[in-house]
């Protein structure tokens, strides 16, 4: 073998390494040890594959709201979620009919659904920057009319009505950015603190279905508090926003009158539109979207002088619960530096109720209007409530100068708080006398039932009294709220106590005219120092079960059957007789099975320290109060069209006054939205009963001219697949083989397969479009046999989820076989240099 020269080895060796330094710089570059396995099976994936897997993994990410956490969002929660695209508008929506579609068989809060519409809305929505940018929202059944809606006034003879126009109220509310789903139950023509129309039935509370949860804005409260919607519209014309507010735990702010659009300035008008939230934040900042011009901001609170009282104006006995209430704001604003003064409330509390009864007595010949215009008759005593009744005879004999002096009251009570303000810029008092009442507890006496029934035949001067006495039984429960209304005062009720029971209370704080955001303020102030006592908050509050009841074994358990379990409660057996005081649970007799026909218990004559008490006269103790106004005496009809049968229909939808008065018929203003204009000086008729032009008046003959018209929407609800979305998290997304891609197309149409399910669900059952949901039990039977279906597909989900694992293991055992692959560059580069090295050791040079 010829020997290589010194320069030839020299050119051999660095040829050699140039070459084995490349090779092992070119392996050392992908990591060790599994990525040339994984990159192998990369290039095995097509292109589809690779994009189903991006998809999955979108669909993943989107899910960002379960049922439980869409509970305890707030609206600007929501509506924050969906700007910054995390979340859909439409799905939200589904959201809220899900919880709709599971809750409301036990609450009756909600009568009717406009699914298909909202979701139409919120998939054409445009961000211009609304605070509420695609939040569902409920809208309350009377006095917000919406077109083409439901608009009853609770009548069952005008359950087919509908709104010709939609009221600037609702259209502030659609501006805000919220998305209307449906309507929430009331009383009849608002006239009570109970929410028991004959039309829709009562709604039960979600803390306790035993017992009510307020009204008129019952339906509001109620599903609020349960979780089906962050915000819910109410009216207050006497407490109808702060009563079930306190009573279902959540916030009532009653504006100060006239500030907020869609709400009337006139000084004889009591009557204004708001909502019930969940948080302060909520309430500010749809107040700051709703007013006409900004009000002055909220003083400094360092030191400020607060007034407070436990006593009930009209002299009716108060709960203890409601007194611990009080003491409770008292302690804790004298531990932020407040100064506290106990002190009489300035105002003649039983001459206020008596000029608020005859306002309201004047204003009901809006009854026999609608009775006139859909019956072609007078009404009967079977046609409507009692109540409602009687205060449809009384306004055929109230006077123009009664009504006319109850309003010079009025004034003059509101100069005197004025003036009270000056000196206590907040007046502390509880919002409610006593917890809420039970469901089947009518708060009439049969002696005044009896007597109210024949009122038509008493003489003029003794049926106002007789109005005043029935009603100081609802109105013993409820002293505290009606004032605001009539002096046109701000009032706020915040979600502080529970009694011992297991039921919410509030208290309420008052401020002078234009001074709502001082209330706004103290209750963000209660709110940052945890003082709030909600349903749907965290851990330590309770919760509501997927069947919409609660969960917390600190309050009042309510079963499955909807009946409840406190341990602070006896017992009562079918007998009648007290089991042992240290078990709790009332039994399945007094839950209600059917929203549109609730049983009265067996239960219903235990004593309960929540219920009123009796006084030595025989009248009841603890009543609710009734409310007057667009919420009840003064609600928000349109006026009516020529129906089939010839009544009169008219799609323009004149408002009816704060003042419970209807306008001219003959000659309402129509704005371009369709709504009736508003003069700020109402005019009293021959008969002494007021007309406003903002509203519908009552005629000569004491007759409403301008009612309202509703159509019950189509009812759609949804099932929640919030199980299967969390399955779906399981999955594994990126660089997989192409098993697994298929594993996942495999559990992607298994997901389309439900939500086919779902979109079923959406009952549009053409002989049941125009019936309200109260009345379509069978849509539950076709929604459990869906369940049912979307179960069996969980199933199936479950073991592709269990496929999917499988594959990640052998994932994990394949850079095994990689280790090996990937040590190949590295063995090649060092034979070479160790190849190099041996042929110049061997050659001499």
């Amino acid at each position: 073998m010829r020997l290589l020269s010194k320069q030839q080895g020299i050119k051999f060796f660095k040829k050699f390494s140039m070459i084995s330094i490349f090779i092992f710089l070119c392996s050392s570059s992908v990591p060790l040890p599994t990525s040339l396995a994984v990159a192998t099976l990369q290039t095995s994936q097509s292109s589809e594959q690779i994009e189903d897997s991006k998809k999955t993994q979108e669909i993943m990410e989107s899910n960002i709201l379960d049922g439980l956490t869409y509970q305890k969002t707030s609206g600007l929660e929501q509506a924050k979620l969906v700007r910054e695209g995390k979340i859909t508008s439409r799905e939200l929506v589904e959201l809220a009919l899900t919880q709709i579609s599971e809750q409301n068989p036990q609450l009756n809060a909600v009568i009717t659904l406009r699914a298909e519409a909202a979701l139409k809305e919120a998939d054409s929505l445009i961000d211009t920057g609304q605070p509420f940018l695609g939040v569902p929202l409920l809208l309350k059944g009377l006095g917000q009319t919406l077109k083409g809606e439901s608009n009853t006034n609770g009548f069952v003879f005008s359950k087919d009505q509908v709104s010709g126009g939609t009221s600037a109220f609702v259209k502030g509310l659609q501006d805000a950015g919220f998305i209307i789903i449906g309507q929430t139950n009331f009383p009849e023509l608002g006239l009570k603190n109970i929410t028991d129309s004959k039309l829709y039935g009562p709604t039960r509370n979600p803390w306790n279905l035993d017992y009510q949860a307020g009204g008129s804005s019952g339906g509001a409260g109620a599903s609020l508090a349960a979780g089906m919607v962050p915000v819910a519209s109410g009216s207050d014309a006497g407490g109808s926003i702060r009563i079930p507010a306190a009573w279902t735990g959540t916030i009532g702010l009653k504006p100060s009158r006239g500030v907020l659009i869609g709400n009337s300035p006139s000084e004889k008008g009591q009557a204004v539109h708001f909502a019930l939230t969940r948080t302060i934040a909520d309430s500010e900042s749809l107040f700051r979207k709703l007013e006409k011009e900004p009000l002055q901001e909220a003083p400094d609170l360092t030191g400020m002088t607060v007034a407070y009282s436990s006593k009930s104006p009209i002299g009716t006995p108060v709960s203890p619960e409601a007194v611990k209430a009080v003491e409770k704001a008292v302690t804790f604003l004298k531990e932020q530096g407040f100064n506290l003064v106990e002190v009489e409330n300035p105002i003649d509390g039983v001459k206020l109720m008596e000029s608020y009864y005859t306002i309201g007595a004047a204003s009901a010949g809006i009854v026999n209007f609608l009775a006139s215009q859909k019956l072609h008759r007078p009404i009967t005593l079977e046609d409507v409530d009692i109540v409602t009744w009687a205060l449809a005879q009384t306004s055929k004999t109230v006077t123009k100068e009664e009504v006319n002096q109850a309003w010079e009251f009025n004034q003059e009570a509101a100069i005197e708080m004025a003036d009270f303000h000056t000196k206590y810029p907040l007046f502390l008092t509880p919002t409610t006398a006593y917890p809420a009442s039970k469901v089947d507890d009518p708060l009439l006496s049969p002696e005044y039932a009896e007597q109210l029934a024949h009122i038509d035949d008493l003489p003029a001067e003794k049926k106002l009294p007789l109005i005043y006495n029935q009603w100081l039984e609802s109105l013993t429960l409820t002293p505290f709220t009606q004032q605001a209304n009539l002096t046109g005062e701000p009032a706020i009720s915040l979600p502080t106590h529970i009694s011992e029971t297991g039921l919410p209370m509030g208290i309420q704080f008052n401020a002078a005219r234009g001074q709502d955001k001082l209330l706004l303020k103290i209750g963000e102030l209660f709110e940052v120092n945890d003082q709030f006592r909600l349903l749907h908050t965290n851990s330590s509050e309770p919760e509501i079960s997927e069947e919409g009841t609660q969960t917390d074994p600190s309050e009042p358990e309510i079963s499955e059957e909807g009946t409840q379990t406190d341990p602070s409660e006896s017992e009562i057996s079918e007998e009648g007789t007290q089991t042992d005081p240290s078990e709790s649970e009332i039994s399945e007799e007094g839950t209600q099975t059917d929203p549109s026909e609730p049983e009265i218990s067996e239960e219903g004559t235990q004593t309960d320290p929540s219920e009123p008490e009796i006084s030595e006269e025989g009248t009841q103790t603890d009543p609710n109060e009734p409310e007057i106004s667009e919420e009840g005496t003064q609600t928000d009809p349109s006026e009516p069209e020529i129906s089939e049968e010839g009544t009169q229909t008219d799609p323009s939808e004149p408002e009816i006054s704060e003042e419970g008065t209807q306008t001219d018929p003959s000659e309402p203003e129509i704005s371009e939205e369709g709504t009736q204009t508003d003069p700020s000086e109402p005019e009293i008729s021959e008969e002494g009963i007021q007309t406003d032009s903002s509203e519908p008046e009552i005629s000569e003959e004491g007759t409403q001219t301008d009612p309202s018209n509703s159509e019950i929407s189509e009812e759609e609800t949804q099932v929640s697949s919030s199980e299967l979305e969390g399955n779906m998290k399981k999955l594994k997304t990126g660089k997989v083989e192409s098993k697994e891609i298929d594993t996942k197309k495999r559990a992607l149409k298994s997901r389309e397969k439900i939500k086919d399910n779902q979109a079923d669900l959406s009952i549009n059952i053409k002989a049941n479009e125009k019936e309200p949901i109260f009345k379509l039990p069978t849509q539950m039977a076709i929604i459990e046999e869906k369940e049912r279906e979307n179960n069996k597909n969980l199933s199936k989900h479950d073991r592709v989820i269990k496929s999917v694992t499988k594959v990640d293991e052998r994932e994990k055992r394949l850079p095994q076989t990689g280790e090996l692959l990937s040590l190949i560059p590295y063995l090649v580069g060092i034979s070479l240099l160790g190849g190099s090295f041996m042929i110049i050791k061997r050659h001499r040079f």
